[in-house]
């Protein structure tokens, strides 16, 4: 019986040090003000409630459709249903060398058994204040309002760690 692909978790990080497997800066998009830019990624995908030998391969498309990277045969076992499986990839060094809907693929045994979108967006940095200036005074967000940053994409007001932006 052929599993079903519980999910598939594009990340930044996934420490090796914990028990039991943690995703670190899940994300949907990847921002950066300069291309081309080079980033190193995790890809975890889950597979569950099937029995036997198969093989997993992924996929990573540009826009255009040509194949990008991809990870070539990984072969899996999942010895009864109740037993899950976990295949792990890290794309390190990957370079995008211009913003776009980039898609990632999923297959088993061959098939197809996910296509997801990955957008590769640029953002345009803001300047600095100087220190001339004195910056306005913020209320507390309210209801319309966010107390973090959007701006490069991110939820948090930091750059996640394993982002590199490309030369400038």
């Amino acid at each position: 019986m052929k599993p079903s692909l519980q999910f598939s978790v594009p990340c930044l990080n996934i420490p090796e040090e914990a028990r039991l497997p943690s995703f670190e800066n899940v994300f949907y998009e990847l921002p950066s003000p300069d291309f081309p830019f080079t980033v190193d990624f995790f890809l975890a995908n889950g597979w569950c409630a099937g029995q036997g030998r198969f093989v997993q391969e992924v996929r990573l498309l540009t826009p255009a459709g040509q194949v990008l990277v991809q990870t070539g045969q990984q072969v899996f076992e999942l010895p009864h249903e109740l037993q899950p499986y976990m295949v792990i990839n890290k794309f390190q060094g990957l370079q995008f060398d211009a913003p776009g809907v980039y898609r990632i693929q999923v297959l088993l045994d061959g098939e197809p058994r996910l296509d997801y979108p990955l957008e590769i967006r640029q953002f345009l940095q803001t300047a600095e204040p100087s220190d001339a200036t004195t910056p306005e005074p913020q209320s507390a967000p309210g209801p319309a309002q966010s107390a973090t940053s959007q701006e490069d994409g991110f939820l948090s007001p930091s750059v996640p760690p394993g982002y590199k932006p490309g030369p400038t």
